[in-house]
C-alpha cells in the first residue's frame, strides 16, 4: 500500500497475526528480520475490500481497516469489537536516521 507518506505491507501469519511493515522508502528491504523469526502460513485465508473511506483486511480473526486519508489502522476481533485505534491523524512516525556499523576482522588494521 503506497501513501503519501511511504509504503505499508501487512502480511498475514495466522488468523490473529498480521505483520505491519511500514518505510518511507519506495521498497521495502529485502533482508532478513532480526526480530521475526517465524514464516508466514501459506494457507491462511485473507480478504481485501475496498470501501470509499478505508481499505478492510480481514482474517477469520481479525479486521484492520485502514483510514484512505491518513492511513490510521484501527484493529476489531471478528465480533466487530474494538480491539485498538491509531490516532485518525495516522500514528505513524518515521526518522530518517543514520547508522554507523564498525566491522572488525582479519583484515583490519590497527
Amino acid at each position: 500500500l503506497h501513501t503519501g507518506r511511504g509504503c505499508i505491507s501487512l502480511t498475514p501469519y495466522t488468523s490473529r497475526t498480521v505483520r505491519v511493515r511500514y518505510t518511507l522508502g519506495e521498497e521495502f528491504s529485502s533482508a532478513e528480520s532480526l526480530m521475526v523469526v517465524s514464516r508466514p502460513d501459506a494457507n491462511v485465508n485473507f480478504t481485501i475490500a475496498e470501501e470509499p473511506d478505508c481499505l478492510i483486511v480481514s482474517t477469520a480473526d481479525l479486521t484492520i481497516e485502514i483510514d484512505r486519508r491518513s492511513a490510521a489502522f484501527t484493529y476489531r476481533d471478528n465480533s466487530g469489537r474494538l480491539l485498538t485505534r491509531e490516532p485518525a491523524s495516522g500514528g505513524k512516525t518515521l526518522t530518517p536516521v543514520d547508522v554507523v556499523v564498525s566491522v572488525f576482522d582479519d583484515s583490519t588494521v590497527a
